[in-house]
């Protein structure tokens, strides 16, 4: 399996008139594979999720995700009803 795959964007279509119907933009794209991010790391003992005032210890995955969570800005998340509903499947 190659470790990169290579493309080459060479060739030029031309129309009836013989120019050029289009203008090279690019001639190779190499792309070296996905990225992912490292493994989760689990918060450190002393640091717990709090809900409603009490201490709520999650399983990893949802704690990674509650962690995820945490730092969204979107108008979804700040919508009433989005923090109960995330929470309740969590549990």
């Amino acid at each position: 399996m190659p470790s990169a795959i290579s493309m080459d964007r060479s060739e030029e279509t031309t129309d009836e008139s013989g120019k050029s119907k289009n203008k090279i933009k690019w001639k190779s794209l190499e792309h070296k594979g996905p990225a992912f991010s490292p493994p989760y790391e689990r918060l450190p003992e002393g640091i717990n999720f709090k809900y409603d005032g009490k201490v709520v210890k999650l399983s990893e995955d949802a704690e990674e995700v509650a962690g995820f969570y945490a730092m969204l800005d979107r108008d979804i998340v700040k919508k009433k009803n989005f923090p109960n509903k995330l929470l309740q499947r969590l549990a």
